[in-house]
């Protein structure tokens, strides 16, 4: 019984090694993996710097390269998708803006109003406005945000042809400080619409006459 013991227990030891060192590793392969995705976060940073600089600049190719390195190194950050999107929306690539955001629109409804922008683009009115439906903006902290959501909510009722609507919008957008200039667009835009082009041509001559005050 005894020489059992003795080998049962010279089995054990290595196993019990072998159980701590594992252990270790798993320790060690979590701390590295931390480590990795707070290098990935700063990575994607330097990305999203990189790319709204070549954007700024007019180039687009590099902008865009630097926009998706940005998301392959941090996809849970919308701060990447959006900066891709803008890049996509502004070279009028909107086909490729919208199958970008609407893959992460659910998880990250904060891509939403550039996701709406896509939408108008491409004349999809109904898709904007039920995007925007998910998109909330304080509009204390930031008003350009509030602004355009208005602005893309109006312009996408009045092509519906949605009055209501866009009485509604027009009337939120009314509210908020240093809208003059939106709000004689969007109201050209709407007499466009009714075929009223005597008004249309005022509303333009004023929005004119208030760009060269400013």
């Amino acid at each position: 019984m005894k020489k059992y013991n003795e080998k049962h227990f010279a089995a054990k030891k290595p196993l019990k090694h072998l159980a701590v060192a594992s252990v270790v590793l798993a320790s060690l392969l979590l701390a590295s993996c931390g480590d990795d995705k707070g290098a990935d976060k700063e990575g994607s940073a330097r990305h999203i710097t990189s790319a709204t600089t070549y954007q700024s600049q007019g180039q687009f190719h590099a902008a865009m390269l630097e926009a998706r390195n940005a998301v392959e190194k941090d996809p849970e950050n919308p701060v990447g998708y959006l900066v891709l999107a803008k890049i996509y929306n502004q070279v009028g690539s909107f086909d490729a803006s919208q199958k970008l955001l609407e893959s992460v629109s659910k998880k990250m409804p904060s891509v939403n109003l550039e996701l709406a922008e896509s939408y108008i683009n491409n004349n999809k009115f109904r898709s904007a406005i039920n995007a925007l439906n998910d998109y909330v903006v304080d509009e204390t902290a930031d008003p350009a945000s509030a602004m355009r959501k208005q602005a893309i909510l109006a312009q996408s009722y009045i092509r519906l042809g949605d009055k209501a609507g866009y009485e509604k919008a027009s009337a939120a957008l009314s509210k908020m400080p240093n809208t003059e200039n939106e709000l004689i667009i969007i109201e050209a835009d709407y007499l466009v619409s009714q075929g009223n082009k005597e008004a249309t041509a005022a509303k333009l001559e004023l929005l004119a006459k208030s760009e060269n005050l400013n």
